[in-house]
């Protein structure tokens, strides 16, 4: 297959019935086939998964999109990823942060894990059975002692946590995706997905943490490939031998997928990475002098009110009155320069900066040292 036309074949391909119903809640498909992404971008992938569930129609053939991304991290489109990552280790790292279009909970990705899409019309949405097939296909194999929990999370001995599970629905279509922890570098794992401790007050989604292990910890023989093969095609056995249309390569370029580099950039900008971030507050002491509390509130990634609070001995005064009464000079600059800036996590220097930069005499940087 070498082009879009032929993906067009592939689901366009004559329709056969099923002799037995598939693991779904409406009508069975006729057809399921399992596309392998050869990206490993997380955009572009995110990207392809967009794009096939905006222009496909599922139903009468299903597919389950399988995909892999090089190190990086993954949050909810409703998550805040100042409270659920370590910008500075993804900093540092050169690790990108993406945001997808499903909700759920914080990810991090890495070419140990492996990605689940599976797209069906919203009738035949069911998560349940997809999850069931993962379990049954790493038992099968394996002998893994697999179970589901009431969260949707796969757990590996009835502990640890090798999968979590994210969705969309529209009123025609549906997708519901997973990760799969093969052998992930869980060092790398543990640094990512733990934020520096600060005072964020958000009323985005956030993660719950939970025990994680590898397949591959207690299971020499597991192998990507050979996990690749035991779920799809125990996927495909639901549509009998005549209905699948098997596994499929896919090349996620413009070529193939018309406007897919327009859907991968608006991932890809900050406006939607950060910008999409639900109103939260920031209140921390500044590093130089922890008498000064200051309060943060971020709208769209933004900075778009900065407020001194005031110290509980200074009821008569308001935060701003009390920092004007020690550092006189200092505090208008703070509000002009820092309102409409992009927020960061290391704001408490920033604000600091300002106070220090702009205070006009030696005894103000005493007071704030102090």
């Amino acid at each position: 297959m070498s082009s879009l036309l032929s993906v067009r074949r592939v689901l366009g391909a004559p329709a056969i019935r099923l002799g037995r119903r598939a693991l779904t809640t409406g009508p069975p498909p006729e057809a399921l086939s399992v596309f392998l992404s050869q990206s490993n971008n997380v955009f572009t992938n995110l990207a392809l998964e967009d794009w096939l569930y905006k222009n496909f129609r599922f139903g009468r053939h299903n597919v389950l999109m399988v995909w892999r991304n090089s190190p990086c991290v993954v949050v909810g489109r409703h998550q805040n990823p100042w409270r659920e990552v370590n910008t500075e280790y993804l900093r540092a790292a050169s690790l990108p942060l993406a945001r997808r279009n499903s909700g759920g909970g914080t990810v991090y990705h890495d070419m140990g894990n492996l990605n689940l899409t599976f797209f069906t019309s919203r009738e035949q949405y069911d998560r349940g059975a997809n999850l069931a097939l993962v379990a049954e296909a790493l038992r099968q194999g394996w002998g893994f002692d697999i179970s589901v929990s009431g969260r949707d999370d796969i757990l590996l001995d009835n502990v640890y946590k090798i999968s979590g599970t994210a969705a969309k629905l529209t009123r025609d279509s549906a997708y519901h995706h997973c990760t799969l922890m093969v052998n992930v570098d869980t060092d790398s794992l543990q640094a990512a997905l733990q934020p520096p401790p600060h005072g964020l007050e958000s009323r985005a989604t956030e993660s719950v943490p939970a025990q994680v292990r590898n397949l591959a910890d207690g299971a020499p023989s597991v192998s990507m490939d050979k996990i690749v093969a035991a779920i799809g095609q125990l996927y495909l056995k639901q549509a009998g031998r005549q209905a699948s249309r098997g596994f499929q390569m896919v090349n996620p370029t413009d070529e193939w997928f018309p406007g897919l580099t327009e859907l991968e950039r608006g991932l890809a900008a900050p406006a939607w990475v950060y910008g999409k971030t639900p109103q939260f507050w920031h209140t921390f002491r500044l590093p130089a002098c922890s008498d000064v509390e200051v309060r943060v509130e971020v709208k769209g990634g933004l900075v778009t009110a900065v407020e001194p609070l005031r110290p509980d001995n200074s009821a008569d005064m308001t935060g701003t009155e009390w920092v004007r009464s020690i550092l006189p000079s200092a505090f208008p600059e703070l509000l002009s320069s820092l309102v409409g800036s992009k927020y960061s996590s290391d704001i408490p220097r920033q604000v600091e900066g300002v106070l220090l930069g702009k205070a006009a005499g030696s005894s103000d940087r005493r007071l704030l040292a102090m």
